[in-house]
């Protein structure tokens, strides 16, 4: 029974630190986002590193390094899969 169980809780628990990791880098991006427009800065990566010391907290409870790209927070450990492409649709065949 255990053998069953110690398995299934460690894939639940990895699996709610994956999502407050996500929830944590959503909410980063929109408090860096705001700052930016309050700042009238544009985004640098040492503006970025700054404010993520400033900001003070452990974003991604796995220890995962985030990052600032293309407009979003991104997690090392937690990457968020292009399901869709970049046109959104999901399913299709790539366009070359």
């Amino acid at each position: 029974m255990i053998s069953i169980a110690v398995p299934t809780y460690l894939s639940f628990a990895e699996k709610i630190k994956e999502k407050a990791c996500r929830n944590n880098c959503f909410q980063l991006e929109k408090r860096y986002e705001a700052d930016l427009l309050l700042e009238n800065a544009q985004h640098s990566q040492d503006r970025f590193l700054n404010f993520l010391y400033d900001y003070g907290e452990d974003i991604c409870p796995s220890g995962g390094q985030v990052m600032y790209l293309n407009g979003q927070v991104h997690c090392n450990a937690h990457p968020i899969e292009d399901v869709g492409g970049s046109d959104g649709e999901s399913g299709g065949v790539p366009v070359l």
